[in-house]
Parts: C-alpha cells; sequence; structure tokens
C-alpha cells in the first residue's frame, strides 16, 4: 500500500487495494482448504476462534518457540529488496525517469535501495557458502 500511494493517485490505490484484495482472499481460500485437507479437525477448531484477516489482538497468546533472527534473515531478504525497488521504480516514474533530479530529490530511496542490494547480495552469499544463518540447537 505505501508503495502504492507513492504514485499521488487515490484512484490508482484504490484499485491496486481491491485487486489486491481479490488476489489475496483467493490465496486465502486455497491455504484454507490444503489446511483443512491436512490439518482436518484441529485447523477447523483453530479456525473458529482465529480471525481470518483483521487480527484480534484479545486473543493473542505468547509464541511457543523464541522469534528466530537468523530465520528471518534467510528468508525475508527476497520481500526487502522487492520493497526498496519498488520504491525506487515507482518514485522515478514519478519524475519522468530523470534520474538528475531524481537523485538529488530523492536521495534516500537511491541510499536505500544500495544499502538494500548489498545486504541481499551478503545474506544471499551467506547463506550458500556458510553455516552463519543456520538455526543453532
Amino acid at each position: 500500500l505505501g508503495v502504492v500511494m507513492l504514485t499521488y493517485n487515490a484512484w490508482f490505490t484504490l484499485i491496486i487495494c481491491l485487486v489486491y484484495w481479490i488476489y489475496y482472499e483467493r490465496i486465502m481460500f486455497a491455504e484454507e482448504q490444503f489446511l483443512t485437507r491436512k490439518y482436518s479437525e484441529a485447523y477447523t477448531q483453530w479456525a473458529t476462534v482465529t480471525p481470518a484477516f483483521i487480527p484480534s489482538f484479545r486473543l493473542w497468546q505468547k509464541p511457543k518457540k523464541n522469534f528466530n533472527f537468523r530465520k528471518v534473515l534467510r528468508q525475508e531478504k527476497n520481500g526487502l529488496l522487492a520493497v526498496f525497488l519498488l520504491f525506487f521504480i515507482i518514485s522515478a516514474a514519478t519524475h519522468g525517469f530523470d534520474m538528475s533530479i531524481f537523485l538529488s530529490q530523492q536521495l534516500y530511496i537511491t541510499i536505500g535501495l544500495a544499502a538494500t542490494l548489498v545486504a541481499y547480495l551478503v545474506l544471499k552469499i551467506l547463506k550458500y557458502n556458510t553455516s552463519v544463518l543456520n538455526d543453532r540447537q
């Protein structure tokens, strides 16, 4: 939503939100069917008390497992790079792809993209060439 809002076009933002809603609803439906087949009654019981889209903070329970930062670094690098790349592309398009104006006025997005790209490459190298990001038992 934040990336789409960079276009400063309310109609475009509304249309993208509606398209995303329809798209995500289909994904949720497919996941629910898969989980129902895989876990049957256990999933059905969980789903009856768990909201599908908007979380209920009064039903929150402390997780049984600890937060795993290594797993986040291993698995979320693609999404982080995609977000910064989208910010960069939409912001550049907003300025007519005139990179001289863009780089002077939107330097923080360029720096963010460069930093994220470097982090992505470092994490990719660490993931495939070392055991640094492996879970420690």
